[in-house]
């Protein structure tokens, strides 16, 4: 009794019907599938609307191993992938929709000071852009996006791991809608 082995809340959420917050999170070649995973976790828990798989980023249509750390997320979630980031980048742009690459580059601002579009659940929305864990987001991507920004860090490394940097971001996104 003292363990939950169902999500409840989930359920009551899901059995009213209740809208996907406008937040898109696109993958760029993030080559851990467990990285993955988690980041359809996060993107369930954060209700988001869509997590895009480009390139080679594993999806659940492509291999079972994100399933351990998705934890029955990746049914949850709505997914679709591309070939090619910059093909999801101009398809999203081209809905309106408002596109953020998270990267640490000269020149990125830091992701609360991003300027976010209006409207969680009724506007284009926001795509979050996260890159390969060893080479980032595609230099070819960057010139597409409305703002790169990142996650300011105080230790000796210079960015979270990709599902560590996915979740902060999109919990701040919520944080600031709501």
């Amino acid at each position: 009794e003292h363990f939950r082995n169902t999500d409840l809340a989930a359920q009551g959420r899901k059995a009213r019907g209740e809208a996907p917050h406008r937040i898109h999170v696109v993958l760029d070649n993030v080559r851990s599938a467990e990285n993955v995973g988690s980041i359809f976790r996060s993107a369930d828990c954060g209700r988001c609307l869509e997590v895009v798989t480009c390139g080679f980023t594993p999806n659940p249509l492509s291999t079972a191993k994100l399933a351990k750390t998705a934890f029955g997320a990746e049914a949850a979630v709505a997914h679709r992938h591309f070939e090619s980031t910059k093909a999801a980048v101009e398809e999203l742009k081209a809905a309106g929709v408002s596109v953020w690459a998270l990267e640490t580059v000269d020149g990125a601002a830091p992701y609360a000071a991003a300027p976010l579009p209006p409207g969680a659940f009724d506007g284009p929305g926001v795509a979050l852009v996260l890159g390969n864990e060893v080479t980032g987001v595609d230099g070819a991507v960057l010139p597409l996006v409305d703002a790169v920004v990142e996650i300011p860090t105080f230790g000796t490394k210079n960015s979270m791991n990709v599902a560590c940097a996915a979740t902060t971001v999109i919990f701040d996104v919520l944080r600031r809608w709501r």
